[in-house]
């Protein structure tokens, strides 16, 4: 899939942001309160769209830090602050942000603040989640003892998170009931009519917060945290990103990448809700689009017992990671004559050759 058949799925704000490969480049980037100034005065939709036009070289920029947050690569940290002071692109925002998180990067405090008393809107709410996380990775116990167990190092991990939010499970679960909240109105008929608008509403701080949870337990010890009071009490099931990653977070690490390429193999059609899955898979680089191409081997040969969705979502994967050893995988499946899977082959095979790497959730 090409990254302007991604910008054409894919409209929902912040939480689902896709690029487009044919923005025309931009050599302005203005400083940071006058893009938040921007962000401002748009729309949600207009403001988690794009600031300013994203260059071909941008794709892979947004994708390093990506991976330097998965690596918690810190040599990284303060390339990435001064990226935040100057952000070319929300794209880069939203990456820059997560990937300090992830880190428990305390130098990136002062820009992480910047954030939270400029903005109105999204970047705020989720800057907020971004200290909290932040702060609570750089947390280390409290006491003298060196043989401290990973388990009380998990509970002070999760503890101060909630501490620096002040929320509590409750919060979190309320949070995401009233963002779940359908309008409801009466129609000329008398009847009643529950409906959610056009595009969902922006997440709160809690909404965050439960995600950002959940991927601080996807990335640890499941068994570490799922029997803490702050995890269990914690509906998590209900929201499909924070599910998806609870979900997979049960499963040994080393078996994860398969369950989630096999997964994606055996999608009849795909939903905006896939493309969490495709970024945890493109997360992993090249061990992702590795298992991918083996799949897809698989699959040509059992064809018939696939859908073109399956293979659409593997190639995606291929193309995602950029792994350009992979290419002659994807240009097997050009000149094939079943369930139009030649049309996404080729798109993703230009994308590859190209250099183009995709992102669909910056901040997953």
């Amino acid at each position: 899939m090409n990254n302007a058949v991604r910008l054409a799925l894919v409209a929902y704000p912040m939480s689902l942001l896709v690029f487009s490969a044919y923005s025309m480049a931009s050599t302005d980037q203005p400083p940071l309160r006058k893009v938040l100034a921007l962000v401002k005065k748009m729309s949600p939709l207009q403001s988690h769209g794009y600031i300013g036009r994203l260059r071909k070289e941008d794709y892979n920029d947004v994708s390093s830090i990506i991976d330097s947050g998965r690596r918690l690569d810190r040599s990284q940290v303060a390339h990435i602050i001064s990226m935040l002071n100057s952000p070319p692109h929300i794209s880069y925002v939203e990456a820059g942000l997560h990937a300090l998180a992830r880190m428990g990067a305390v130098q990136g405090l002062p820009i992480v603040q910047t954030y939270i008393d400029t903005d109105s809107g999204d970047l705020e709410r989720y800057a907020v989640v971004v200290k909290a996380r932040l702060l609570a990775e750089s947390a280390s116990p409290t006491t003298n003892d060196a043989l401290v167990d990973s388990r009380q190092e998990s509970m002070i991990k999760v503890k101060r998170f909630y501490e620096e939010l002040h929320m509590t499970p409750l919060d979190l679960n309320e949070a995401l009931t009233a963002f779940q909240t359908p309008n409801i109105t009466i129609g000329e008929d008398g009847k009643t009519y529950h409906h959610f608008s056009t595009l969902p509403p922006s997440p709160s701080v809690g909404v965050y917060a439960m995600r950002e949870l959940a991927d601080i337990v996807y990335n640890g010890s499941f068994n570490n945290y799922a029997s803490l009071p702050e995890i269990a009490g914690v509906n998590f099931q209900k929201d499909y990103p924070a599910a998806l990653k609870m979900r997979l977070a049960a499963v040994p690490h080393n078996e994860r990448l398969r369950v989630i390429i096999d997964e994606l193999a055996n999608k009849k059609a795909l939903t905006p809700n896939d493309y969490y899955e495709f970024q945890l898979a493109i997360n992993e680089g090249k061990p992702a689009s590795r298992l991918a191409a083996q799949k897809l081997l698989q699959m040509e040969a059992q064809h018939d017992q696939y859908a073109s969705a399956g293979f659409n979502a593997l190639f995606s994967i291929i193309s995602g990671v950029g792994d350009q050893q992979q290419s002659a995988v994807l240009a097997r499946f050009l000149h094939v004559t079943y369930l139009n899977v030649d049309y996404y082959a080729e798109q993703n095979y230009r994308d590859l050759i190209d250099g183009n790497r995709g992102e669909y959730i910056v901040n997953y």
